[in-house]
């Protein structure tokens, strides 16, 4: 049971992300430009960039996720005063999730197009955040229900 109590926020968000899958769209086209302006490429290029990503992001992330922050929670939840549901938890289990989808993206685009990771981080960390943002922002707001 405190396995399960530890990837209850990471589960929590993968399926709230689940549920608005849609806003992949969004961020295919945020980075596509991102990209596009940041690394001076071309459009089919910054395309392909941006799809290919979120496509192995949202393939592995989805379920890697959730299993990769039980290392957060086995170092955090001895610390803080309530443990998984810490309201710091929460905010870091969104924090290191994109982060987790940046660095997913990031090393599938440096290993098939071979750009540089310190090039990519920067486009891809902003559409991303925009995209846990809205989740976030729809979580809260109780616009998106989650049964788990």
């Amino acid at each position: 049971m405190k396995l399960l109590d530890m990837i209850w926020p990471a589960i929590y968000v993968a399926s709230g992300l689940a549920k608005l899958w849609y806003c992949i769209f969004f961020t295919i086209i945020i980075e596509w430009l991102i990209i596009r302006i940041f690394l001076k490429c071309g459009w089919a290029r910054s395309f392909l960039m941006s799809l290919i990503g979120n496509t192995v992001s949202g393939l592995a992330g989805i379920y890697l996720m959730p299993f990769v922050m039980i290392f957060w929670h086995m170092l955090a939840d001895s610390i803080m005063p309530n443990a998984t549901f810490d309201i710091i938890n929460w905010y870091c289990t969104y924090i290191l999730m994109c982060l987790g989808s940046v660095a997913l993206e990031t090393f599938t685009v440096k290993i098939i197009f071979g750009t540089p990771f310190k090039k990519l981080f920067l486009p891809l960390l902003i559409g991303n955040a925009m995209t846990y943002l809205l989740t976030g922002i729809l979580m809260a707001k109780g616009m998106i229900k989650i049964n788990i």
